[in-house]
């Protein structure tokens, strides 16, 4: 069953391979998403700091459900819609 994510962002480390998806719920504590992230991936804990860092500039000031005149939701099902992404290189 899919998880639904308020943001994904697409993490590239390698030129050669697809980009890493890091899933984050505003709200989430950045350094708890951070660390799922690098252990999911296998990837070092030293870079913690680096990708918390990243998690909070590109939701810097964002507040979902705050304007509800300006969510997008499901006629069907009523759930709310969140598509975003962005490149980290």
């Amino acid at each position: 069953m899919a998880q639904d994510y308020d943001f994904v962002f697409n993490v590239e480390l390698y030129e050669d391979k697809p980009a890493l998806k890091l899933p984050y719920n505003v709200g989430e504590d950045p350094w708890v998403a951070a660390h799922n992230f690098l252990e999911r991936n296998d990837i070092s804990q030293m870079f913690l700091d680096q990708v918390a860092g990243f998690i909070q500039q590109q939701t810097a000031g964002i507040t979902l459900g705050a304007d509800t005149a300006s969510v997008v939701s499901d006629p069907f099902t009523g759930r709310c819609l969140h598509f975003l992404t962005k490149n980290y290189r």
